[in-house]
């Protein structure tokens, strides 16, 4: 599910993809499909830790923002993926997508929000910062079903395939 995700980011924008330390099988089925991974080393105490861990590595290169996406959506359209990179280019600070009118990911943060969200090391990744940062975010009103779609269970996963 994590691979399918990671190819339609990949399509779109450098990618790095974050496993916690000790996945050694998930961290090799990364690498073997050409991805730069990342060892979150305290994944375990929550997302904010992946995340952390994630653009703590972004924030050494010279990229401007970034996208964070989820393992577990793998339906997100590159359509959408490259609406949101274009909107961070285009001056949001912020950006993420809304489905008929449910919030979505990935969320789009410019460089300016990383030191703070390195910072992050709770249960929840970013959503607090997002509740205190609502005034900068730039919604996108997509037709992309696939920002509220995140598969958890088989149910979830066979509820797709029936209509796929």
């Amino acid at each position: 599910m994590g691979l399918i995700a990671a190819e339609a980011f990949k399509r779109v924008l450098p990618l790095y993809v974050v496993v916690r330390a000790g996945n050694d099988e998930l961290k090799n089925l990364y690498e073997a499909a050409g991805f730069e991974v990342i060892v979150a080393e305290h994944a375990e105490r929550g997302m904010g830790n992946s995340l952390s861990a994630g653009l703590q590595r972004v924030s050494a290169t010279d990229n401007t923002g970034c996208l964070v996406g989820l393992a577990d959506m793998p339906l997100v359209q590159e359509e959408t993926l490259r609406l949101l990179c274009s909107k961070l280019q285009a001056g949001s600070e912020i950006v993420r997508p809304i489905y008929q009118g449910e919030f979505g990911q990935p969320v789009g943060f410019t460089r300016a929000h990383f030191v703070n969200l390195i910072g992050l090391n709770e249960d929840k990744g970013a959503r607090d910062y997002l509740e205190q940062h609502a005034q900068l975010i730039d919604y996108v009103e997509v037709s992309d079903a696939g920002v509220v779609t995140d598969i958890d269970t088989p149910q979830d996963l066979a509820k797709i395939s029936d209509t796929t």
